[in-house]
């Protein structure tokens, strides 16, 4: 879990990759801030800056969510769901917003 103090900003960052290069959704009905979502194409020929190994051929994609002001109504959870033809994954995290 992920605890912030209200009024606080969080930038939440989700990797995929695959063949065929999956989509990339973040589900964030617990969400009652303002947020913004960015994704990003990253057909990578060096994937030696990443922490994790990725197999030739695949798509890697990447997205962030920018969370600001958070308050204590956004307490919940914020899901990123990677999918394609193949099947679809899903990543949790729990935030925890304090009043001040």
């Amino acid at each position: 879990m992920t605890h912030l103090v209200a009024g606080d900003n969080i930038t939440l960052h989700c990797n995929g990759y695959g063949q065929p290069a999956p989509e990339l959704h973040w589900l964030t009905d617990d969400i009652k801030s303002e947020y913004t979502t960015t994704e990003l194409d990253n057909n990578l020929h060096d994937t030696s800056s990443l922490d994790f190994p990725i197999a030739q051929n695949s798509h890697f994609k990447s997205t962030t969510l920018d969370l600001y002001n958070a308050r204590p109504e956004d307490t919940g959870q914020i899901i990123c769901e990677a999918s394609n033809v193949v099947g679809f994954v899903q990543t949790a995290i729990h935030i925890f917003v304090h009043c001040k």
